[in-house]
């Protein structure tokens, strides 16, 4: 198994990625595809400033549709779209909202495999009154627009636990172990 992760909170500085010397050329040291059951592409933190995730997106577009037979799946990990989630139609932030998650669905739309989008903080509109209204606002948004159910977490904006099966039981589905 395979897992590659996007990771985004906020202005990307002109900073070198640290990590270990031996570590350090990561991105050319591909597995062999052979061996490779499943990818599994993490988003996070992808509801701030478009301009700051385009290209990330732009690269797992890129990814997701190079192999169509590759067996993979995305996983917004939450804050889909900041600061406060999805306002409703008559407000003034509507159009800024819906900007900032049409960039990401947009990237995945046409993508076939496994998708979730998952919460964070600033989904819930920042743990004030009106939280689970926002959330639902934002499942029914994510649903209609990839015409796509079932690709939300927790769904209809209850707080959870919810039972999800792990990638391990997914690759197990498709017979390839």
């Amino acid at each position: 198994m395979f897992c590659c992760l996007y990771s985004l909170s906020g202005p990307v500085p002109p900073a070198k990625f640290y990590c270990k010397k031996s570590d350090e050329n990561w991105n050319k040291n591909k597995p062999p595809t052979s061996k490779l059951l499943y990818l599994l592409y993490l988003m996070g933190d992808a509801g701030g400033d478009t301009s700051n995730f385009k290209l990330v997106l732009k690269g797992l577009t890129t990814s997701l549709f190079a192999d169509s037979t590759r067996n993979s799946g995305v996983i917004f990990l939450g804050h889909n779209i900041d600061p406060e989630n999805l306002h409703k139609k008559d407000s003034k932030f509507r159009n800024q909202d819906e900007g900032r998650i049409n960039v990401q669905l947009n990237a995945i739309k046409e993508f076939q495999a496994d998708l979730t989008f998952m919460l964070g903080n600033h989904d819930w509109y920042r743990q004030r009154k009106g939280g689970k209204k926002h959330v639902k606002r934002q499942e029914r948004y994510i649903q209609d627009y990839l015409d796509r159910w079932n690709v939300f977490l927790p769904s209809h904006g209850f707080l959870g636990p919810e039972d999800v099966k792990s990638i391990l039981d997914l690759v197990r589905n498709r017979n390839m172990i």
